[in-house]
C-alpha cells in the first residue's frame, strides 16, 4: 500500500473513532431521557423513558371522580404526549450527532462501486398511536372492573 493510501486510511479511521465517540455520548444522553405529560387537567400524569415505556404514573386525588373510560383515555393521551416528547428529544440528539460529527466514510470511498448498506435498507415507518381495532366482535369481559360499564372502583356513588 502506498504512503498516500495509508495516510488516507489512517485519517478515515481517526474520523470514524471521533464519530463513534460522539455517537456513544449521544446514546448515553438519550438513555437518560425521560418525559412527563399530564391529561385531564393534570389529574393523570405519566412518565416514560427514552423508549417511550411507562416508568411512572400518578393520579391526583380528584381522579376518583373520573370514569374508567375517562381514566383509560387520559392514560393513553398522557403516555402518547410523553412518548412524543422523548421522540422529539431523541431526534434532536441524533441531529446533533450528524451535524457535529465527522462524516462516516462511505464504503464506496474505500472500495469503488461498493453499494452503501444504508441505501439497501428500507426506512422504518413510525409506529401508530391509533388504538387497536378488534378483528372480530369481542365477547363480554367476565371481569366487569376491566370495562367502562359504570362500575366505580373508587367506591363513590
Amino acid at each position: 500500500m502506498s504512503n498516500e493510501y495509508a495516510e488516507d486510511a489512517e485519517s478515515m479511521l481517526e474520523d470514524l473513532h471521533r464519530h463513534a465517540a460522539t455517537i456513544a455520548e449521544a446514546a448515553a444522553e438519550r438513555a437518560r431521557l425521560t418525559a412527563t405529560a399530564s391529561a385531564a387537567q393534570g389529574r393523570v400524569t405519566v412518565t416514560v423513558n427514552a423508549d417511550g415505556v411507562v416508568i411512572g404514573t400518578r393520579l391526583a386525588p380528584s381522579a376518583t371522580d373520573m370514569s374508567l373510560s375517562e381514566l383509560a383515555e387520559s392514560f393513553t393521551a398522557a403516555t402518547q404526549e410523553a412518548a412524543t416528547q422523548v421522540q422529539r428529544e431523541s431526534a434532536r440528539l441524533l441531529a446533533m450527532v450528524t451535524a457535529n460529527g465527522a462524516p462516516i466514510p462511505r464504503l464506496s470511498d474505500i472500495v469503488a462501486d461498493m453499494p452503501e448498506l444504508s441505501e439497501l435498507l428500507p426506512d422504518l415507518a413510525p409506529a401508530s398511536f391509533a388504538p387497536p381495532t378488534p378483528a372480530r366482535a369481542e365477547a363480554p369481559d367476565p371481569h366487569p372492573m376491566n370495562t367502562s360499564s359504570g362500575v366505580n372502583i373508587f367506591g363513590k356513588a
